[in-house]
């Protein structure tokens, strides 16, 4: 784990993601069923990111900023 110390904060707002339907939650690892199915990404830059673009949806980056 890169942030050990965050690792309860992780589960809890994963959990909370989950169990209110905030959205579609995929940890299969498989990127053809998540491109088929969303309609657009949101996250950060990188290969993922690339693929969406590729596949012509609309592509969204967060702008955040961790402190500690």
């Amino acid at each position: 784990l890169m942030l050990p110390h965050m690792y309860g904060e992780f589960v809890q707002a994963t959990e909370e993601f989950i169990n209110n339907n905030k959205g579609i939650y995929d940890d299969s690892g498989n990127i053809k069923r998540a491109i088929s199915m969303a309609d657009a990404y949101y996250g950060d830059d990188g290969e993922v990111m690339e693929v969406f673009k590729q596949a012509g949806k609309p592509v969204m980056l967060q702008d955040y900023k961790i402190t500690e």
